[in-house]
């Protein structure tokens, strides 16, 4: 199954391009990772609001509202793109950051911390509306966001599954003879 849906992928990716997915030593292309992973993080859902009677499940171009008895599902317009780039620009540099992992250009420990960094937005919106509830436990307003880091989960197996070149070092070591 794996494999047909991989030769799936590698036949869109090399008629849409022109260029195969896996470069010459066998590693993915650069090109391919940053545009799938820029593409998970428009799409992916980044947080899940819980509150008031209400479970929101949302992402950069859609959102989904759960009621009790009703749900509303939303695609977002490009206003509300660019309102919700602050929460969501680090998605997009993680995925800047995975193709030039895959390019060669940086380490895994450079690209997960700044995976890790996308968290970042929706767990500071979760702990300053979880304030008031610690004042008041009746606090009727406000929701709990709870980050879901979907696109770091995507590029931490991407790196697990499929291993980037390891990157060229920046500087090469100079030997030092000491005279003796």
């Amino acid at each position: 199954m794996r494999k047909q849906l991989y030769s799936m992928v590698e036949a869109g990716w090399s008629h849409m391009t022109g260029q195969p997915i896996r470069g010459r030593d066998e590693f993915l292309q650069p090109r391919f990772v940053g545009l799938t992973m820029a593409a998970l993080a428009f799409l992916s859902p980044c947080g899940i609001g819980i509150g008031s009677g209400m479970i929101t499940l949302g992402a950069m171009s859609w959102q989904v509202a759960i009621w009790a008895d009703w749900f509303v599902v939303s695609i977002l317009g490009p206003q509300v793109w660019i309102e919700s780039l602050w929460a969501t620009f680090p998605m997009f540099v993680f995925a800047r950051q995975m193709a030039r992992l895959y390019a060669g250009r940086t380490t895994i420990r450079r690209a997960l911390t700044v995976g890790l960094i996308t968290a970042v937005p929706f767990a500071f919106i979760g702990t300053m509306n979880a304030l008031p509830r610690l004042w008041d436990p009746m606090w009727p307003y406000g929701f709990n966001a709870i980050p879901v880091p979907i696109v770091l989960l995507i590029g931490w197996l991407l790196i697990r599954f499929y291993p980037p070149p390891l990157p060229q070092q920046a500087w090469p070591e100079v030997e030092k003879h000491s005279s003796a």
